[in-house]
């Protein structure tokens, strides 16, 4: 199974797509912003579930990563293969939202994050209350793009499968399962002791045994979305089941069936915080239709060949640019026209939506191509395995 899964790739669009459409038309925006920086406020303001997105995203990447992990030799190839993936583009995206800003900001709402110690963040992938934490609150941070956000998880997700793979590839998935769980419970129980109680239990949150245990998952707080990458981590052995290279025992029936009621769980009460209760069918649908579309993938992948077409193939291959490019320069343009009545309307943002995806496959054929064509050669790895 070492070849490219198009499928997958138009997973990719799908999921980013919504998140373009989210943050051009409710992001800044009440009650997401305090004010709103589009020229027509709140008129269109249809896609605030676009931004769960980022969680398909990581269902993607819980599969995409193990399966990387099946065919990469050994710990040092799969982060050189990370480092070509996701570096060069993170810094050429940062530099250029940079510059944006600074020049064309003319408000200044974008200023925070036009701040040249941003690139910090950019360049080591931490967030910024991790590095302000290192500089001892001297300096200030913030992402040069929110949605930067989310690459810190995925940062924690590929240290924990690749240290567990290649610590122990024959029990690896007896690993993970195990470990991911663990994580996952005791994130959930330090989050959860702001009230000084757990399961009836007093438990003062300011002791300093209670603050030396919680520290890590505070400073690593992968659990908060684990759930997500574990869920492609079960896809991937199931798709590796139905093509006769994995076997299902009673082990996997039991971790899927308990990480499955965990999904829901967090599905329910972690991520509805910023929806209305209103909204908690429409949240639960869109969670029950992304692990439908990967069961679909898995066992009847015939149905799914619109997302194997050119373009979606072509816009999920340039998504990672595209989602690093996108919000805040887009903000900046909407924020800087947004008293001018001939922009009252939602052409605007769906011309600047084309010409994002247009300027990402751009990036994603000729220059990123090429940067990793050369690094590949720098490392010496085979430029045709991915």
């Amino acid at each position: 199974m070492n070849q490219r899964i198009k499928i997958l790739d138009g997973f990719r669009a799908l999921a980013i797509l919504p998140v373009v459409l989210f943050h051009f038309f409710t992001r800044w925006t009440p009650p997401f912003n305090d004010v709103s920086l589009y020229p027509y406020g709140s008129d269109y303001d249809y896609f605030m579930f676009g931004k769960m997105g980022v969680q398909f995203f990581f269902i993607i990447s819980g599969f995409v990563i193990v399966y990387t992990l099946d065919n990469t030799q050994n710990l040092k190839q799969f982060w050189i293969r990370r480092f070509i993936r996701l570096y060069p583009t993170m810094v050429i995206a940062s530099l250029i939202t940079l510059t944006v800003i600074n020049l064309f900001d003319f408000s200044g709402y974008f200023a925070a994050n036009g701040k040249i110690q941003n690139m910090l963040s950019s360049l080591t992938f931490l967030p910024p209350w991790n590095l302000e934490t290192i500089f001892r609150n001297k300096l200030e941070f913030e992402y040069i793009d929110g949605a930067y956000w989310s690459l810190w998880y995925e940062i924690l997700f590929y240290i924990l499968c690749s240290v567990l793979y290649f610590a122990n590839t024959k029990n690896f998935f007896r690993n993970f399962v195990v470990v991911s769980f663990l994580i996952i419970a005791g994130g959930t129980f330090f989050d959860n002791l702001s009230d000084g109680k757990f399961l009836g239990m007093a438990i003062n949150p300011q002791s300093s045994v209670i603050k030396l245990l919680g520290y890590p998952f505070n400073l690593f707080p992968l659990h908060r979305h684990l759930v997500f990458f574990q869920a492609g981590f079960f896809f991937y052995h199931l798709f590796k089941a139905h093509h006769g290279d994995y076997k299902i025992d009673n082990f996997f029936k039991i971790a899927m069936g308990l990480s499955f009621a965990v999904f829901c769980y967090y599905s329910y009460y972690h991520y509805l915080h910023s929806f209305e209760m209103m909204n908690v069918v429409a949240v639960m649908l869109i969670f029950a239709l992304m692990l439908a579309m990967f069961l679909t993938f898995i066992y009847y992948p015939k149905t799914l060949a619109f997302f194997e077409t050119k373009w979606m193939v072509e816009i999920g291959l340039s998504s990672y640019f595209l989602y690093l490019i996108h919000q805040n320069i887009g903000g900046v343009i909407l924020n800087d026209v947004k008293d001018i009545s001939l922009f009252a309307n939602p052409v605007l943002p769906l011309v600047l939506m084309v010409f994002f995806v247009a300027f990402s496959i751009f990036y994603t054929r000729k220059i990123d191509k090429s940067i990793s064509k050369a690094l590949r050669k720098v490392f010496k790895l085979d430029a045709h395995k991915k």
